[in-house]
This record gives structure tokens, sequence and C-alpha cells, in this order.
């Protein structure tokens, strides 16, 4: 679905448009106005209290280069700088590395050396930080929980959110709930309590999946996540 979508279904559960084409006018602007914060909000609740969004990254390093190359960025091929070195290790902050990262729940980590591809040696630190051996070149490939898309303002209409299509009705309900309090606050809560009806049942969906187990290989060291 897209941003445009997205406000279409929301102004049409306000009753401001029949159609399925946007329109901004005198009515419809106040509440296109609002929607930005309040799809963050409900993006945010969906990513971090239920269905968390999974995305892969890669570390990569290098054997010793010169500085301009050594800070050139992975996507080019170059090494990834480490946030830190700390002794026979090289640590990354995850944080750093990915700046939409949210968490390792559920997540994992693989390793390839070019030729062989499998489970990664690593340790933890914190919340975020991996150390990774200094003397190990290669490429992880880090799958972890991101934090949606920030919509704002002059986000385009044609831009693809991250959500399911289930999700992103849910969402709808939300922005409608946020939107539309101050004319219907009868209707804004029925729709309210849709979405978070949805969310709870979400969650526990969730929780039953990931009881039937995973073929994961990783191993976190010291158990942070």
């Amino acid at each position: 679905m897209t941003w445009e979508e997205l406000q279409i279904s929301v102004l049409q559960k306000i009753f401001e448009i029949e159609t399925n084409t946007l329109v901004v006018d005198d009515s419809t602007a106040p509440y296109i106005a609002a929607m930005p914060g309040a799809a963050n909000e409900a993006m945010l609740l969906l990513c971090t209290d239920a269905r968390y969004f999974k995305k892969t990254g890669e570390i990569i390093q290098k054997a010793e280069t010169p500085q301009a190359e050594a800070l050139t960025e992975p996507e080019t091929g170059g090494a990834t700088p480490p946030t830190f070195r700390a002794g026979r290790y090289n640590a990354y902050d995850l944080k750093e590395v990915f700046p939409d990262f949210y968490t390792m729940y559920d997540g994992y980590i693989k390793f390839t050396d070019g030729e062989h591809y499998g489970s990664a040696v690593y340790q933890t630190e914190g919340e975020s930080t991996i150390l990774l051996p200094a003397d190990v070149m290669g490429t992880w490939r880090v799958t972890y929980c991101a934090y949606p898309e920030k919509i704002t303002p002059l986000t385009p209409k044609d831009t693809k959110l991250t959500l399911a299509p289930e999700a992103a009705a849910m969402v709808a309900l939300y922005i409608a709930g946020q939107v539309y309090k101050e004319d219907d606050i009868s209707l804004a809560q029925t729709y309210m309590n849709e979405f978070l009806e949805w969310l709870g049942r979400l969650k526990e969906n969730t929780a039953k999946s990931r009881s039937m187990g995973s073929n994961a290989q990783w191993k976190s060291v010291t158990g942070w996540w």
C-alpha cells in the first residue's frame, strides 16, 4: 500500500470522500495534515509490540586498507567502520550501523568468507553492540527488527509502506480514530478499540508462531536477546 492509498482509506472512513481519489480541499486538508503523526504512532505500536519489521544488513570486514578506502560505505564494497576497537575485536553498535535498528530479538547473524556461509562467531556488549574478531575477514549478514519508516508532511504520495495489506487496513483505523476524535468521539473510539483489539490478537498469534520453534543456527554468547 502507498501513503496516498492509506490517506484515501482514512478519509473514506471519516466520510470526507466517497471515491478512490485523494481530494485535498478546505474540508480534507486539516485531517490530512494530522495524518503523519497518527500514522507514525500506529506503525510504531505495530513494530514494537506485535509484528516486528525484519530487515537484513551487512557488516563487512576487510584487511587493513588506507583510511579513505576503509571509510567507504558497504554498498560500494568497502569495509564497515567499527564503532570502536576492543583488543582483538572490532565493536559495532548496530544502532549506528543500521539507523533503523530496533532490536535483535528473534533475529540472527550469518557469516560468509566468500566461499562458506553459515553460523557467525561473535560476542555481545550492552543492548546493541556486537564484537567481531578483528582478524577475520568477510561479511556478517545481520537480520534484525527495524523501526518503521517515518512519515512526514513531505512524504511522497507514491511511497510504498512496509505494511501487510491487513496491517495497513488496521493502521487506517488508528489514524481515523485519532484525527476524527474532535468531530465524533463515539465513532473515533470505535475505530480505536477495533485497532487495539486487532493488535492484541496479532500479538497473541505472533507469540504462538514463535513457540513452534526456529531452525536458526546462531547463538548469542552473553544472551542479551
